[in-house]
């Protein structure tokens, strides 16, 4: 039974993942995050741990051997970040390059959740994976570093960043993106690399969700 590990598994996105993916019952699954679990009652194992603890994240990857990782851990409060540059620097791209170094280690899957902030807001249609970044404040700065680090990695090609523009009502489209991810990460040992979803929510109407899948993810 291929296992994945949800980091941040606390938060927003984070948590709506690891209910559903333990629900689904495809999958052995583990969540962790800095604070206790706020939903214990379900399946999936869960670990406190504090991602800027570099021995502690590595031993948790020796114990557990993920296939896949789903990092929705950060620092995402823009005025905070602003305020407190090291500290975002230490959580949105150390501690991120900490886990891709992991996941090489033990030959995992990354799917890394970036943000809409890396881009000015200006254009008039959405993003591609072709547009160049252009980050407003220090939030979109960090999770600009991090995509640009971790991409440099020896393969890279394992490792998947979602620059994701998430708005309520949202939660149908989670657990669509994240059960084609994991399914497609192990079907028929072909390769897959998802290089852009984009969700924009203008009040209750949904505007357009889309995704582009490509065979080139080892």
């Amino acid at each position: 039974m291929k296992k994945i590990l949800v980091i941040g598994a606390n938060g927003f996105v984070g948590r709506r993942i690891l209910d559903n993916l333990s629900e689904n019952g495809a999958c052995e699954v583990f969540g962790c995050s800095l604070h206790p679990d706020i939903r214990p009652e379900g399946t999936h194992t869960f670990v406190r741990l504090d991602i800027n603890d570099y021995p502690a994240v590595e031993a948790l990857f020796d114990h557990i051997c993920p296939d896949v990782v789903v990092n929705c851990s950060a620092l995402s409060v823009p005025d905070y970040c602003e305020q407190h540059r090291e500290e975002a620097y230490a959580i949105n791209v150390s501690a991120v390059e900490n886990l891709a170094y992991c996941c090489e280690h033990q030959g995992s899957r990354l799917i890394h959740l970036s943000t809409d902030f890396v881009f000015d807001g200006r254009s008039d249609r959405l993003y591609t994976e072709e547009d160049l970044p252009a980050p407003l404040n220090y939030y979109g700065v960090t999770k600009y570093q991090v995509s640009a680090e971790i991409m440099k990695r020896k393969r890279a090609k394992r490792i998947l960043i979602l620059s994701l523009a998430l708005r309520n009502p949202c939660i149908p489209y989670i657990k669509f993106i994240f059960h084609t991810l994991i399914t497609l990460t192990g079907k028929d040992n072909k390769n897959y690399r998802v290089l852009n979803l984009c969700h924009r929510n203008i009040g209750t109407k949904i505007e357009t969700c889309r995704s582009r899948v490509r065979p080139d993810f080892i």
